[in-house]
């Protein structure tokens, strides 16, 4: 028996929504939060909403936590990798009391999207070149659950991913090092809540692989 897939609508993914990037030609978060700094040559390409931020050669995109979200948020954006060009490269990296982020890595050959924390990495699942993911990670009573393309795949638990006041957060780049680190791609949608998606509202922000515009 096929079990059904419950989708919510928009309304109450805008329910705790602190930061979020579309990238339709310029780096301004629609919350209105923060401001956000680019670094490198950045640009914008087709994306899969709109436009999507294009980074590579060492750009990305950085802005501060103005929030006190603290232990329980989801962070998520979509991302198109196009070459693989180091064997780190981060996607969404928020460095506070520890560092915890969405990368890719090249693991016995093959590239794998990752959950990182500090110098951990846990592996769960395949990660295609040249095609649109949506990754998302839930963090609550110090659990990290991983989600992509809106299913659930596996959890980290019992460490420190505090999101503390100043933060720096980054987009397209390993936080832990930026010598190197970088991502060669497109992000879009890139957004982070202060509370923990359900797994039906994660469903319904990958929309069928569509997307949703917030």
């Amino acid at each position: 028996m096929k079990k059904r897939v419950m989708m919510l609508g928009k309304s109450s993914l805008l329910n705790g929504l602190m930061y979020h990037f579309q990238f339709d030609g310029d780096i301004s978060d629609k919350c209105g939060n923060t401001t956000a700094q680019g670094y490198g040559s950045y640009s914008f390409k087709k994306g899969k909403i709109g436009h999507a931020l294009s980074v590579n050669n060492g750009a990305y995109i950085l802005f501060k936590n103005t929030k006190n979200i603290s232990n329980t948020y989801t962070i998520s954006a979509w991302y198109y990798e196009r070459n693989v060009r180091c064997e780190y490269a981060g996607i969404i990296y928020i460095r506070a009391s520890g560092t915890l982020g969405i990368g890719l890595q090249t693991y016995n050959g093959q590239r794998t999207q990752a959950l990182y924390y500090e110098n951990l990495r846990t592996l769960y699942y395949p990660s295609t070149v040249g095609a649109w993911h949506l990754a998302t990670i839930t963090v609550e009573n110090r659990v990290a659950k991983v989600y992509r393309d809106g299913v659930y795949m596996g959890q980290l638990g019992s460490y420190n991913y505090a999101l503390t006041n100043g933060c720096n957060i980054y987009i397209g780049v390993d936080s832990y090092s930026t010598s190197g680190r970088y991502f060669d791609g497109l992000i879009d949608q890139a957004a982070l809540w202060n509370r923990v998606l359900t797994a039906e509202e994660i469903t319904t922000l990958y929309n069928g692989g569509n997307g949703l515009r917030l």
